[in-house]
């Protein structure tokens, strides 16, 4: 049976202790570092060797042999304890919106020493868990390396170590390998094993899906938007989901939540109770959420955005109906609808958005330059994304990057309403937007704020 291994480290995100110096001899998947006391060690050799030879005391020559003995277990014996290591991993739950994810390590020894294995002793372990990061270029092409420090006990009847990762990024990561090292028994030499983790097929492999984060958010913009017949600036902190119309429905009694306004005084004054103006209800207006991945985002304004869809797509299903969540380009196009292609089966509403949130990014240069050359060439389907909003009797928000001349790694992004460009006049800045992002079909209607952190985003 397999034992269960304590973990040494509560604090996955404490710092881990800087790499030793020295020199590094790589031979494949292996690596030895050596000490700068391996170079005293040998320093002090032949002096001790000649001085024992010129004395003639046998005994002098101990002090040599023992160095030397030092060297080779020294060397040695790291190289036995990591060849003999073989691990495998499992990903107990491949979607969440923590940063922090856990991955159950399995550990075993082979028997290449036979009955002597067990003398051998394996115990702390410097290891490593390198991670994937799916990208457009490449599914595999950005690492993330994650000091794991561990101890691994009774390998020879195998141990599970659960292992809580630092925290991730919002996206989609495969388990690459995991590199263990270890200097026992002197600590002059480090031996490193990198073991692949990796399954033989991609289909098949285990992938930890990093969510959006999700931030509850008051709605007060949705009082704003331009198709609701209430007062802008009205709060919505506290609504019922509805909001009066100019429609009188009839008299009520007065109770406490009512306002003062909406007294009715004659009414009041013939029955002798006070009575107030009923009106029928209006539901908020429903809205889509729009996210152009051709625009000129930084890393840290993308996650921003995509937490906002996320936690304002999570707002709509409490309010009663389902926003739909759109991409420019649409996910039709051949690049997006492969990035999609993974997302679990079987998901609607707001988990169906959150995956498709994990594995978007902003278009890098060469796919922007193929975006710009389908919409050069007219591609595009006479029902396209453009011709879909504009048709829409829904609102449309869209989530773009503000522009800052001041700095490149700005965090501010911008929730704005858009409308058919023909409903008004544009400005230029709104005209040169809508040209660079090629929604010459819309206009930006009006700002409804800007968020930098999930701070503003709940006041949103």
């Amino acid at each position: 049976m397999k034992k269960q291994a304590a973990i040494t480290q509560t604090d996955t995100q404490a710092k881990t202790p800087p790499k030793p110096a020295g020199l590094r001899l790589p031979f494949g998947s292996y690596s030895l570092l050596l000490e700068p006391r391996v170079a005293v060690i040998l320093a002090m050799l032949p002096p001790l060797y000649v001085t024992a030879a010129f004395i003639g005391n046998d005994w002098c020559y101990i002090v040599p042999c023992l160095l030397i003995a030092t060297l080779l277990v020294g060397i040695v014996l790291p190289l036995i304890e990591v060849s003999s290591i073989s691990c495998d991993f499992h990903v107990p739950q491949r979607a969440t919106n923590m940063d922090q994810q856990e991955i159950v390590l399995r550990a075993w020894r082979l028997p290449l020493l036979g009955i002597l294995s067990d003398l051998v002793p394996s115990g702390y372990l410097s290891a490593e868990l390198i991670l994937m990061r799916r990208t457009w270029d490449d599914k595999r092409g950005q690492k993330s390396n994650l000091p794991l420090p561990l101890v691994l006990q009774s390998l020879s009847k195998g141990v599970e170590v659960r292992l809580g990762t630092p925290a991730l990024g919002r996206g989609v990561y495969q388990v690459d390998s995991l590199e263990i090292a270890t200097c026992f028994p002197f600590a002059i030499a480090w031996w490193s094993r990198r073991i692949d983790l990796k399954q033989k097929k991609e289909s098949e492999s285990e992938i930890i899906t990093v969510l959006p984060r999700l931030v509850p958010v008051l709605g007060n913009f949705h009082s704003r938007l331009s198709t609701t017949l209430t007062r802008a600036g009205n709060s919505v902190q506290n609504w019922k989901r509805q909001h009066k119309s100019a429609s009188l429905k009839g008299l009520r009694e007065f109770t406490e939540r009512d306002s003062l306004n909406q007294i009715h005084w004659a009414s009041s004054a013939k029955s002798g109770k006070l009575l107030v103006r009923e009106f029928e209800i209006e539901s908020l207006p429903d809205f889509d959420l729009m996210l152009d991945l051709s625009l000129d985002w930084n890393e840290e304004q993308f996650n921003i955005a995509c937490m906002a869809a996320y936690s304002m797509v999570h707002y709509g299903h409490q309010m009663g109906f389902q926003p739909q969540l759109r991409f420019m380009p649409g996910m039709e196009w051949e690049p997006i609808a492969q990035a999609l292609a993974d997302v679990p089966p079987g998901l609607s509403g707001e988990e169906l958005a959150a995956q498709m949130l994990a594995r978007v990014n902003p278009l890098p240069k060469n796919l922007l330059k193929c975006y710009e050359e389908d919409m050069h060439e007219k591609t595009r389907k006479p029902d396209d994304l453009l011709s879909e909003v504009a048709a829409s009797a829904r609102t449309t928000l869209s989530l773009v990057p503000a522009v800052d001349p001041r700095s490149k790694t700005s965090k501010i992004i911008s929730l704005v309403e858009l409308q058919p460009s023909n409903a008004r006049a544009q400005s230029k800045m709104e005209k040169a937007l809508a040209k660079k992002n090629g929604t010459d079909g819309l206009a930006i209607s009006q700002l409804l704020g800007q968020l930098s952190n999930d701070v503003e985003l709940s006041r949103l």
